[in-house]
């Protein structure tokens, strides 16, 4: 897996990822991000999952991104983000610093409404 740095809509999402790699799910995203007993190191970039990812919570760090929830918006799901809310190609995320599916872990998902652009996390097909 890795993150492919980009500021692309939800719909062009695939165009970051070379032959060979598709979109990650979020799951993948999880599970290969070496989550444990701590968590990763965060993203310095905003990524696009494959999921449509709604939002669930009340603010950063109080929140999830799961397949249920309220929708942040046609095309623009939550997705991973860095804890700062801007990156460097700038793509915004409104919430930041939040789980995923049930868990009130960090997993570093974020967006929200608003938020159209970002680049994508691709791993080996």
């Amino acid at each position: 897996m890795f993150g492919c740095a980009g500021s692309v809509t939800y719909p062009d999402r695939a165009d970051l990822c070379k032959t060979g790699y598709h979109v990650c799910s979020a799951a993948e995203f999880v599970e290969k991000n070496g989550y444990g007993p701590t968590n990763a190191e965060a993203p310095k970039h905003h990524h696009w999952a494959d999921d449509d990812l709604k939002y669930t919570g009340v603010g950063s760090g109080s929140c999830s991104a799961a397949p249920t929830g309220m929708s942040c918006g046609a095309n623009t799901p939550m997705r991973v983000c860095s804890p700062d809310g801007v990156d460097p190609e700038g793509n915004r995320c409104n919430r930041v610093n939040c789980g995923h599916g049930d868990s009130s872990k960090n997993r570093y998902f974020g967006g929200r409404a608003g938020n159209t652009t970002a680049g994508t996390l691709c791993c080996k097909s």
